[in-house]
């Protein structure tokens, strides 16, 4: 997957969180869908990135930068959240708890807003340690690729710098 395709998977991710988060505002509807659908593109996430955290979990002990060790706490910490808003929120839809047998209790309507919350502070604190990321996928977007430099001889780039009699400016006043 390109980082393109990479960063827009993950701009849709952090917008239905956003979006998800504030039911006042979406309505109750649009929020319990904008949750169901977050299951797909959080899913492909981490599975799009599922080396990084098999790679980074087994070297947690040894010699990983300190900021891999705080993303990979981050990121475990956002799957806890986002499962566990997950989870509670399919039972707080009272007409879902009721088909799975389960009956809709205040407790599981606290696990949600906690996990909620959590949810989205850990979805802020991911996004701003991968800020840098975000930033420099978006120039490459925006800026045209540069061009390679050229290499010039050192003969040429010697002879360049050094001003000759002719082209100095005293010269060129006097003409």
């Amino acid at each position: 997957m390109s980082a393109h395709e990479r960063l827009a998977l993950d701009l849709t991710v952090f917008a239905i969180v956003v979006a998800a988060a504030n039911p006042a505002i979406t309505g109750i509807t649009l929020h319990e869908w904008l949750g169901i659908v977050l299951v797909v593109p959080a899913l492909v996430h981490l599975v799009v990135n599922w080396e990084w955290v098999t790679r980074a979990t087994a070297a947690f002990i040894g010699r990983i930068r300190t900021v891999a060790k705080v993303n990979l706490i981050v990121d475990a910490g956002l799957f806890v959240a986002v499962v566990g808003v997950t989870l509670s929120g399919f039972l707080v839809i009272p007409g879902l708890a009721a088909s799975l047998g389960l009956q809709a209790s205040t407790s599981w309507h606290v696990v949600h807003l906690v996990s909620s919350d959590l949810t989205v502070a850990f979805t802020l604190t991911h996004f701003a340690l991968h800020w840098k990321w975000v930033a420099t996928v978006v120039r490459r977007m925006i800026a045209p690729p540069s061009m390679p430099p050229v290499r010039v001889p050192t003969a040429v780039r010697a002879a360049s710098v050094t001003p000759s009699a002719a082209t100095s400016p005293t010269t060129l006043d006097r003409r």
